[in-house]
């Protein structure tokens, strides 16, 4: 069953656990499977500004957080649950996003 839910909203997190404990009685995993990269449409480093930041920071970073603040309670309860987060390759380097534009080498 997939959520669709607006990660940088604290509530719409908590209305999605709360709906998966009331459809199943039990959370046993909780996939975090979300993700911008910078500037949302990325970026190189000196280009993105501090709005782009703030916004790649609530998505990737603070969604999993309170995320996890919602369904670990319930987890606890059980005694039982997994949290898997994962990422991307924009997690290490940005993507082509123009034909003049190079993608980083490594």
């Amino acid at each position: 069953m997939a959520f669709k839910t607006d990660v940088t909203k604290i509530a719409e997190l908590k209305a999605m656990a709360d709906d998966a404990l009331k459809r199943w009685g039990r959370i046993d995993i909780l996939h975090n499977n979300v993700g911008v990269s910078i500037a949302g449409g990325d970026a190189e480093l000196l280009d993105f500004t501090e709005e782009a930041l703030e916004r790649c920071v609530a998505i990737n970073l603070k969604s999993c957080i309170f995320a996890a603040k919602h369904v670990i309670p319930i987890m606890r309860a059980q005694q039982s649950g997994a949290i898997i987060n994962i990422s991307s390759m924009a997690a290490i380097t940005t993507y082509l996003t123009s034909p003049t534009r190079r993608p980083n080498r490594r």
